[in-house]
C-alpha cells in the first residue's frame, strides 16, 4: 500500500472518533456544570398557568430525517404554553413513563405548574411540575 492510502485509512479511521470524543467530553462537562448550579442553589422556582397543551404531537420533521426506524412515539412531543410565554418542548418517547408523560396526558389549560430554570438562563425551562401532583414549599 502507498503511503497516500495508509494516511487516507489513518483519517478516516481515527477523524470521526475524535470528533466523537469530543462531543462526548463537552456534553459531559456541560451536565457537570448543570449539575453544580443545582448544587448551589442557582435556579429558580416559579408558579405560572398553563394555556395550551399539546399532547403527542407528531413531529413529521423527526419523521422524515430519521426515515421511521423507530417506534411511532419516537416521533411524538409534548408542547406545554405558560401564561408567561415560556415554553416547554419534550421528547414523548424520553418522557414515556415518567411524572412529565403524565403531566401531558392528564393537564388542562388553567393548571397550576411549578417552572424551574436556572437564573442565568431565565427563558429555558429545565424542569416542570404539575400542582395536581407536586405541592411546592420555598426553603425558609
Amino acid at each position: 500500500p502507498s503511503y497516500l492510502t495508509m494516511v487516507t485509512k489513518l483519517i478516516v479511521g481515527i477523524l470521526p472518533s475524535f470528533f466523537y470524543f469530543i462531543a462526548c467530553a463537552f456534553f459531559f462537562i456541560r451536565a457537570l456544570l448543570s449539575m453544580n448550579k443545582a448544587k448551589r442553589g442557582e435556579f429558580t422556582v416559579v408558579e405560572d398557568v398553563l394555556t395550551e397543551i399539546k399532547d403527542n404531537k407528531l413531529s413529521i420533521l423527526r419523521f422524515l430525517l430519521y426515515g421511521g426506524r423507530y417506534r411511532l412515539k419516537a416521533y411524538l412531543y409534548h408542547v406545554f404554553k405558560f401564561r408567561s410565554g415560556k415554553m416547554f418542548i419534550a421528547n414523548a418517547e424520553e418522557y414515556k413513563n415518567t411524572r412529565l408523560g403524565a403531566a401531558a396526558e392528564f393537564s388542562m389549560p388553567g393548571d397550576i405548574f411549578y417552572l424551574v430554570f436556572y437564573n442565568d438562563n431565565p427563558n429555558k425551562i429545565v424542569l416542570l411540575f404539575s400542582s395536581k401532583t407536586y405541592a411546592y414549599k420555598a426553603e425558609k
